[in-house]
């Protein structure tokens, strides 16, 4: 996937939108989408300003190096709280709340219900918006652990 793709997917996702939506909204067939999405395909400046135009962002916002930089600074604190309130409620700054909720979507096998996978897409979408990847491997390395001392009291 290039960046370009990784990033008309990753704004999709997060948007909530289908690459069907998208690739109507853009007045391009789905499945050339697809291809710019997994870099099979390149794309057109037409396309490229139709593409954003219809996920409602900037050309350059598709283009350039990278997505902006995480705003969430994980402390190890904060990723022991974030990852504790995975599976019991507790006093969270808004911004770690939508990392909460992202995360209980995303280990969906911790989930009462099943999880649609577009829910589970757009949830990773705004995982890495929000965390480097760094730090959402180290987050969903204490959900498990925290998964696990969870069990363990019911067990006992």
């Amino acid at each position: 996937m290039t960046e370009t793709g990784f990033a008309i997917s990753s704004i999709r996702h997060s948007k909530g939108m289908s690459q069907l939506e998208l690739a109507q909204k853009a007045m391009i067939p789905q499945s050339n989408l697809s291809d710019i999405e997994s870099g099979k395909r390149d794309l057109t400046v037409t396309t490229l300003r139709n593409i954003a135009r219809a996920l409602n962002v900037s050309a350059a916002a598709l283009v350039e190096d990278g997505p902006d930089e995480p705003s969430v600074i994980l402390t190890r604190q904060r990723v022991e709280r974030i990852a504790d309130a995975v599976f019991a409620d507790k006093k969270l700054s808004p911004q770690e709340q939508e990392i909460v909720r992202c995360l209980r979507v995303v280990c969906s096998e911790y989930a009462v219900r099943r999880i649609s996978g577009r829910a589970v897409r757009q949830a990773w979408a705004e995982l890495r918006a929000a965390v480097d990847p760094a730090g959402i491997k180290v987050l969903l390395q204490k959900v498990r652990d925290a998964s696990m001392r969870v069990h363990e009291k019911k067990a006992d």
